[in-house]
């Protein structure tokens, strides 16, 4: 090591201890550390910091160890358990070698006193690989408990402790090197933030498990096709359904001999039948669901599956509202998606229904998504005849949604509804427009959600029937996204043709 870089080291660590004293005065770290005044002056200004005062930062002031060597994660240690905190020690340890490390002038190596100095670097480099791998150790039982209990909780639903547990396995992440624990935290990252609504960065993390195991393995195993599926998921509910299919799709031509016999394979070729039909082609989307899902995995047919296909069969009128509730087993999910059909052909009686089956014990929630039935709520009301109440519900709802494009296209179409409901035509009418001109500046890549799609070309129809103001250009585009999800196999709309 030159000169150079030991000091890029000490220059680094005075770096961080800035940070440390941008919330403690130089006084109160020279009183907790045992260091004087004028010493913590100097180690903040260009002298380089003994081992003493560096581990006195970690054991005094609650440092972490982490993040002063190498910058990442917090500057404070999280709480995370007594285990934890005795495996700290060790890493305390390293720190101590890494300094004595750095504090070796080898620019003063000369022909006297080189051998010397190049034996005590060696030790010292010894010392600390040798500590690590005790770290590793030590780290690897504790994680590997961590890794169970938010797999628990993820299991269970609870998505607000799963992310509690989340910052405490963060801080033991950065200590631990065992390939698989660190694979699976990946995955259960990417399931808290998909699951807390934040699609954008489960994304990115998909993304970086399947880097990881491919730098790791070279090799496309069944997990990692799961992953793939995963992400294109994510993809898929950011509102970019086609890019979804496509990565879907190219996973699949990576697959090889036996592999296309997966479990796996089957469940991304129903979900690309699925995200065939919410781009309206519902004949071929819901012949490929129907093809593959007698090979799809239990698990996922459970949970997923028998959601998309009532789904996909409620719009091509196989089966009415009461069917669909009957069909498979007991979910959340699909009570939800139920619960929008109802709401896009305003079905009065089977949002009744629905509602019903939702409230029913045999519906357990997902936890940390409250509101997710809010606004198929508020339709509720006022398909009831509650409009004046409805549009209050709205408004107060409205103001907690977050401010993208999206959501706010979303938000538009549902007041849309809501108003038309309440007989507010002429409003109905100003609003639909102004969401047409939103819808035609998009990217033609992103796709808003058929069921939003369907109510906004619906109510231009019904605004225009009810001799409002609508442009015969915007009357025809709605005619013609009707007839052809119609023509798709969307036989449910054909009620809303002239």
């Amino acid at each position: 090591m030159s000169n150079s870089e030991i000091d890029t080291v000490n220059e680094a660590l005075r770096a961080r201890l800035q940070t440390v004293l941008n919330t403690h005065s130089q006084a109160e770290v020279a009183r907790r550390t045992g260091h004087s005044l004028s010493n913590v002056n100097r180690y903040a200004t260009g002298t380089r910091m003994p081992a003493s005062f560096v581990a006195a930062l970690v054991s005094e002031l609650g440092v972490s160890p982490a993040w002063l060597l190498t910058g990442k994660g917090e500057p404070h240690s999280a709480d995370i358990s007594d285990k934890a905190e005795g495996r700290a020690t060790d890493l305390l340890e390293i720190v101590k070698a890494m300094s004595a490390v750095t504090q070796m002038r080898l620019g003063s190596l000369t022909t006297r006193h080189h051998l010397k100095v190049l034996k005590e670097l060696n030790e010292a480099l010894t010392r600390h690989e040798a500590l690590q791998v005790r770290l590793n150790e030590h780290s690897r039982e504790l994680f590997a408990q961590m890794m169970e209990d938010l797999s628990n909780a993820l299991e269970n639903l609870d998505l607000d402790r799963a992310e509690r547990l989340l910052e405490s396995a963060s801080q033991v992440a950065k200590l631990c090197d065992d390939f698989e624990l660190n694979y699976q935290f990946y995955g259960h990252q990417a399931r808290i933030e998909f699951g807390k609504g934040r699609p954008e960065k489960a994304g990115e993390l998909m993304r970086k498990q399947f880097l990881f195991a491919m730098m790791r393995t070279g090799r496309l195993a069944q997990r990692d096709l799961d992953n793939i599926t995963r992400f294109a998921l994510s993809v898929a509910s950011q509102h970019r359904v086609r890019e979804g299919i496509r990565v879907m799709r190219s996973a699949l031509a990576l697959l090889a001999g036996e592999q296309v016999n997966w479990p796996g394979a089957a469940y991304t070729e129903f979900l690309i039948g699925h995200f065939t039909g919410l781009e309206g082609d519902l004949h071929t989307g819901l012949a490929a669901m129907q093809r593959h899902f007698p090979r799809v995995g239990p698990e996922a047919r459970r949970a997923i599956c028998e959601t998309y296909l009532a789904n996909a069969m409620l719009y091509s009128g196989l089966i009415d509202v009461e069917g669909a509730i009957r069909f498979g087993g007991h979910s959340e999910s699909k009570a939800k998606w139920i619960m929008d059909f109802c709401v896009v052909m305003q079905d009065l009686p089977g949002l009744e229904r629905v509602t019903r089956y939702y409230d029913s014990p045999e519906i357990v929630p997902v936890k940390g998504q409250k509101g997710r039935t809010q606004a198929s709520r508020t339709m509720l009301t006022a398909l009831r005849g509650q409009g004046k109440q409805a549009l209050a519900e709205w408004a107060e709802f409205r103001n907690t949604l977050k401010s993208d494009d999206i959501t706010q296209l979303h938000w538009r179409i549902v007041n849309e509804q809501v108003l038309r409901i309440a007989g507010k035509w002429a409003q109905a009418a100003e609003e639909g427009l102004q969401t047409q001109q939103r819808l035609d500046a998009l990217d033609p890549e992103i796709s808003i959600g058929m069921l939003f799609e369907a109510r906004h070309y619906h109510g231009l129809l019904q605004c225009a029937a009810q001799g409002q103001p609508i442009p015969p250009e915007s009357t025809e585009r709605a005619k013609a996204w009707i007839q052809r999800h119609v023509q798709g196999g969307y036989t449910a709309f054909a009620r809303w043709l002239p």
